[in-house]
C-alpha cells in the first residue's frame, strides 16, 4: 500500500511539469499589453500603454527611484554638448527590492512572449537584466535628449554579437505639466516630420522597434522646478545575431537636427460626444496637423465626417488652437 502510494506522488509530481501554470505579475499590468495595435501611426512601429504598472505598487516603485542617488550614477551627462545634457543613467540598484523584481519581471519568459506577440518579433533574449543600456534614467532641469536613432548591435561579454530590436519607456512622472517640455518626439524620416509629442506623465509606457528609421528623443531642454526631474525606466530587448543577421554592421547612436524636420506638431486625441439615432456614443478623434496648416479646414473635415454638432465642433476647434501654441510656445 504504501509503495501504491509513493509511485502516485512519483506521478503526480512528475505531471506538474506539463501543467501550464499562469505567472504571477507582481508589478506589470499584463493585460494592457493585450488587444494592442503596434504599427507605423506614430512614424514607425510603436505604441502607448497607459497605467501599464500596477496601481498598488506605483508609490513603491516611485519612492525607491527617488532614492536613487545622483552621486552613484552609472553614467552621468553633466557637461554641456550638443547632443544630451544633465543626464543620470542608473543601472545597477539591487539596493531596491522592488526595483530589481520589477525589471526580473520585465525580462521574464512570460512577459517577453507578450511583447514578441505584439511586435511580432521571435527570439528575444529572456531573463537577462544585464543588457546594454537599460536601467533608471533621470533628466534634471535644462536637460535634453536630441533626436537620434539608437545603436543596433553590440558584442557582450560572452563575445556575442546581440541586435538590438525593441525599446520599452515607462515614465515615473507625476504630475507632470506640458509646461515642463520633456515630451518623446517620434520623427520619420520618410516625410521629415515628428508624428508625435508624447507626454512623459506617470506610469506612460511607450514601446517601438528599433531601427536606423526610429528617430526619437525630447530635445527642448526641461524647465522644471528644482524639486521636480524627469524620471523614466529604460528596457531594451535583443535577440541573437546570426548570419542572416538583422543588423549587417554594428552602427553607433546617429544624431539628428530637429529643426531639419518640419514637425507635425502634434498628434491630438480629442474626446467628443457624437450623437447618432440618439445614442451616445464616444469616439477618438485623432488630428495630425502641421504647422503652418488651416485647423480650421482640418477640423472642418472631420466635422463633415462624423456629422459632429456646432458645439462639438467649436470644442475641438479650440483644443487643437490651444494645441498648438502650447507647441509653438515650446519651440521658442
Amino acid at each position: 500500500m504504501n509503495q501504491l502510494i509513493i509511485i502516485l506522488l512519483i506521478f503526480l509530481l512528475s505531471s506538474l511539469n506539463h501543467i501550464n501554470i499562469a505567472y504571477d505579475f507582481n508589478y506589470i499590468n499584463i493585460s494592457k499589453l493585450n488587444n494592442l495595435e503596434y504599427n507605423n501611426r506614430y512614424a514607425f512601429p510603436s505604441c502607448i500603454i497607459d497605467n501599464i504598472l500596477n496601481i498598488n505598487v506605483l508609490d513603491i516603485l516611485l519612492n525607491e527611484i527617488n532614492l536613487l542617488n545622483n552621486s552613484y550614477a552609472n553614467r552621468v551627462y553633466n557637461i554641456q554638448n550638443q547632443f544630451e545634457f544633465n543626464k543620470y543613467a542608473f543601472n545597477s540598484f539591487n539596493n531596491s527590492y522592488h526595483l530589481n523584481n520589477l525589471f526580473i519581471e520585465l525580462n521574464s519568459n512570460d512577459f517577453i512572449k507578450k511583447i514578441e506577440i505584439l511586435t511580432g518579433i521571435s527570439n528575444i533574449i529572456s531573463n537577462d537584466i544585464t543588457l546594454k543600456g537599460a536601467g533608471i534614467h533621470r533628466i534634471i532641469n535644462n536637460g535634453y535628449l536630441k533626436l537620434h536613432t539608437d545603436f543596433n548591435s553590440y558584442i557582450n561579454n560572452d563575445n556575442i554579437k546581440l541586435d538590438r530590436r525593441i525599446n520599452l519607456l515607462i515614465y515615473m512622472n507625476p504630475d507632470w505639466k506640458d509646461e515642463y517640455n520633456g515630451h518623446l518626439w517620434l520623427c520619420s524620416l520618410n516625410n521629415m516630420s515628428c508624428i508625435n509629442n508624447i507626454s512623459p506623465i506617470l506610469n506612460r509606457a511607450v514601446i517601438f522597434s528599433t531601427t536606423n528609421l526610429s528617430i526619437h528623443g525630447h530635445p527642448i531642454p526641461l524647465n522644471i522646478p528644482n524639486n521636480i526631474t524627469r524620471q523614466s525606466i529604460a528596457v531594451y530587448y535583443y535577440t541573437i545575431s546570426h548570419k542572416d543577421n538583422y543588423h549587417d554592421e554594428i552602427i553607433p547612436t546617429i544624431w539628428y537636427n530637429e529643426n531639419e524636420f518640419n514637425k507635425l506638431l502634434a498628434t491630438v486625441p480629442v474626446q467628443i460626444n457624437i450623437y447618432n439615432n440618439d445614442i451616445e456614443t464616444i469616439k477618438i478623434i485623432n488630428i495630425n496637423f502641421y504647422k503652418n496648416e488651416n485647423i480650421k479646414n482640418k477640423v472642418d473635415d472631420v466635422c463633415l465626417k462624423y456629422n459632429l454638432d456646432n458645439d462639438n465642433c467649436q470644442i475641438l476647434l479650440n483644443y487643437c488652437e490651444n494645441n498648438i501654441n502650447n507647441n509653438n510656445n515650446n519651440e521658442e
